[in-house]
């Protein structure tokens, strides 16, 4: 069960780090398709580049700006990779940071539909990481919203529902 439980999480990592990079593709509209190229090839670069060095402090900086601009998918890059920095022994910084810093940009994310963000919540609920408890009624809304693209307002009014109590 344990090795379950660290494979779903190394592919969500997977997608992560692969969800940083892909929506800068539409980051650069007026500018001709060979700039915008390139524009990512040395984002990619960087991002990669700080990960490699455990710098999940540069990486998260580089997603930030569109994250506060409201950009689902770097929402969840940003909340994504706060998670991962916390429990990564090679990160070249401590974090400042709980999990509750990364669970808000995850939510923002799932909350709009971001179908990684739902997964990881629902994994979070199933297994209980990230702080996040057991809760079987969660995860199974949170993976119709990832897997069947079911409308998120229901998870997060559960959400809400469960932690005033």
């Amino acid at each position: 069960m344990e090795w379950e439980a660290r494979a779903v999480r190394n592919l969500v990592l997977i997608l992560a780090i692969a969800a940083l990079w892909v929506p800068l593709a539409g980051c650069a509209s007026d500018v001709s398709k060979s700039e915008t190229n390139q524009q990512i090839a040395a984002l990619n670069d960087k991002g990669w580049a700080a990960l490699q060095r455990g710098d999940f402090g540069g990486a998260i900086a580089l997603a930030m700006p569109k994250a506060e601009q409201g950009d689902a998918e770097f929402e969840f890059t940003v909340g994504y990779l706060k998670l991962e920095w916390l429990e990564n022994p090679d990160a070249i910084e401590p974090p400042e940071h709980t999990a509750q810093d990364g669970l808000l940009w995850v939510r923002k994310a799932a909350a709009k539909g971001v179908p990684q963000a739902a997964g990881l919540l629902s994994s979070g609920y199933k297994w209980g990481w990230y702080g996040l408890p057991k809760d079987e009624a969660l995860h199974t809304c949170w993976r119709n919203v990832e897997i069947y693209s079911q409308d998120p307002d229901s998870c997060v009014v559960a959400e809400t529902k469960k932690s005033r109590h």
